[in-house]
């Protein structure tokens, strides 16, 4: 016997909409073989579904017709018991009542089983169907109709909330009409996934748009999908033209009826605004941009922060915005008042910077020596000292121009405000990243002299930095280079022969190695660098002696860094010495 139509008890105590895909149809397929009436086509209308009856009613025949034959054949009448689904709606009774027969043969048994179940189910329930409508519903109407059909029963009133025909199906092309109600019809989705923007979207696409696109849902797995409204929406967005874009239509008639409308405001509500701040948010309530609703608390109070000059500028700024670009108007209005402030704030700080104190400005007075010349600059330092007590300049001040022309290095800066600005400048042109040099690198930078750190920085300006990944270590390195060679510099300034300061048998040796090929020594510097030569006095003068021995064997006019081999057999002598030390160490043991 087909069985299709008896279910467990246990499923029908969950609403429709959390049942399986599978039972969900089975479900729906004998809701719609008990009501009327049908269509010329055998379809029944329920909730946002057409369901085809035909193969329904062919198989509650086929399953009744070994029970009628076995009934006609046998003489004496057993007792029968009875199964019907009564509902409030006129319905035809070959459909809701129907007399299942006991006999002898095992397929009777098992049908008198199954009946016995549904009708302890229906005892136990209160003799009320065991389907819920709860899934007939939207998810608005949940709640209501949950309560409505609580029992089970369709109540009196209440069918033609059953049987509201689905979306207007006449608004989409045949072709993807067609395919929809197949897509229906074999149950891979229901009419509930679909909603009200999914139609007009599918009603938006091109006809064979939307055929590829119900062709990829139906390919699509539904098992694990929990916002199956969203998922079609997704999945229909993905096959919309590249070149155009949908927008709802009732977003659409939404904003271009509030833009139509002009809103003013009482001016008693905006009294606590000046004149010209209160017309301008007037101009933007008019303009459609933000309703006054929707201006809350937060955004009142940065427009009372605001300058007056501002506030008006923020406003006409706001008020020529398109609407329809505007999702959230007071964030939009946060957005720029923000701004505005940011502005107003670095202007109130450069105006603070322009009044220096007169002992600082020294520190900007000689910046004039570049451009205005020697004279200007005195000039400027006379009358800067000139009121000052024992300052004055018959007192014997002199400027320190002198010193910075013939030192041609300038000290560090104490507040290293050049570096900063520099930095600053760099960032602002988006060669350096906000915060790319830590603060210990800037420090560096400050402490050197200021020429060698803008040194750095305009090495820096002109590097592709796409090929450094650290690039605060960069910098370090730059300055650690910079530092040595001024220092190098200084010794070059200040030389001192440190041939003097070797032992007198290492001298004597050295000079007697270097003394030959006086040309060639003088066109390599000298022979030993400084570095080395201070290693070479550091050494003991066995040890210094050794390193010179083996230095006579290399070919002195054919070598390029003389200095960098002298390093090398230091480092192997010193090493060699250490591992004799510890041998005998160990002996003594």
């Amino acid at each position: 016997m087909n069985n299709n139509f008896v279910y467990r008890s246990s499923i029908f105590k969950l609403p429709e909409k959390f049942l399986p895909p599978t039972k969900r149809r089975k479900v729906q397929l004998y809701k719609a073989s008990l009501l009327e009436p049908l269509s010329k086509n055998d379809v029944a209308h329920t909730k946002d579904t057409l369901v085809d009856t035909i193969s329904t009613q062919k198989e509650q025949i086929v399953a009744m017709k070994p029970c009628t034959d076995y009934e006609n054949t046998t003489s004496p009448r057993a007792p029968t018991k009875s199964f019907e689904v009564t509902s409030q709606t006129s319905v035809p009774q070959s459909i809701l009542a129907s007399s299942w027969q006991e006999g002898s043969c095992q397929d009777k048994k098992t049908e008198e089983d199954s009946m016995e179940k549904l009708d302890i189910n229906k005892n136990r329930e209160g003799h009320s169907s065991p389907f819920s409508s709860a899934g007939l519903e939207d998810v608005s109407k949940d709640k209501q109709m949950e309560s409505d059909t609580s029992s089970g029963e369709i109540p009196s009133g209440k069918l033609e909330n059953v049987e509201i025909v689905s979306h207007n199906l006449d608004e989409l092309k045949e072709e993807v009409r067609v395919q929809l109600q197949g897509l229906f019809r074999v149950g891979v989705i229901v009419p509930e996934d679909f909603d009200e923007r999914a139609f007009q979207f599918l009603a938006w696409l091109p006809p064979n748009r939307a055929v590829e696109a119900l062709r990829d849902l139906s390919e699509r797995n539904f098992s694990n999908v929990k916002k199956r409204k969203a998922f079609v929406m997704s999945v229909l967005r993905q096959h919309a033209p590249s070149d155009s874009q949908w927008s709802s239509p009732s977003k659409k008639q939404e904003t271009t009826h509030e833009t139509k409308v002009p809103i003013v405001v009482p001016p008693s509500a905006l009294a606590h605004l000046p004149p010209r701040v209160a017309d301008s948010l007037q101009q933007v309530f008019a303009s459609g941009v933000c309703h006054p609703s929707k201006f809350d608390d937060r955004a009142m109070e940065v427009l009372v922060s605001l300058d007056e000059m501002d506030a008006v500028q923020a406003l006409k700024e706001f008020a020529n915005v398109d609407p329809s670009t505007v999702r959230n108007p007071s964030a939009f209005w946060m957005g720029i008042a923000r701004r505005y402030q940011i502005r107003a704030k670095k202007t109130s700080s450069h105006s603070s910077t322009a009044a220096i104190p007169s002992h600082e400005n020294l520190v900007h007075s000689r910046k004039m020596t570049k451009t205005a010349g020697m004279s200007e600059w005195q000039r400027t330092v006379t009358e800067q000292y000139s009121g000052f007590s024992g300052k004055s300049p018959q007192s014997g001040f002199s400027p320190s121009y002198d010193r910075w022309e013939t030192n041609r290095k300038k000290p560090p800066c104490e507040d290293g405000r050049i570096v900063t600005e520099y930095i600053e400048e760099l960032t602002r042109r988006n060669i350096l990243a906000p915060g790319a040099l830590d603060e210990k690198v800037v420090e560096s930078l400050k402490r050197i002299p200021e020429d060698s750190a803008l040194t750095v920085l305009r090495e820096v300006e002109h590097l592709d930095q796409r090929r450094i990944r650290n690039i605060s270590a960069f910098v370090t390195g730059l300055i650690r280079k910079v530092s040595n060679s001024d220092n190098f510099n200084q010794r070059l300034k200040s030389p001192t022969n440190l041939v003097d300061n070797l032992e007198p048998r290492v001298k004597q040796r050295y000079l007697s190695l270097f003394s030959r090929g006086s040309d060639t020594e003088d066109k390599k510097g000298g022979g030993l660098d400084d570095r080395a030569l201070e290693a070479l006095s550091n050494l003991r003068p066995e040890l210094s002696l050794q390193v010179l021995d083996e230095l006579s064997t290399f070919d002195m006019e054919h070598t390029r860094n003389i200095s960098m081999i002298a390093m090398g057999i230091m480092k192997k002598v010193t090493h060699r010495d250490n591992q004799e030390r510890r041998n005998l160490n160990m002996n003594y043991r």
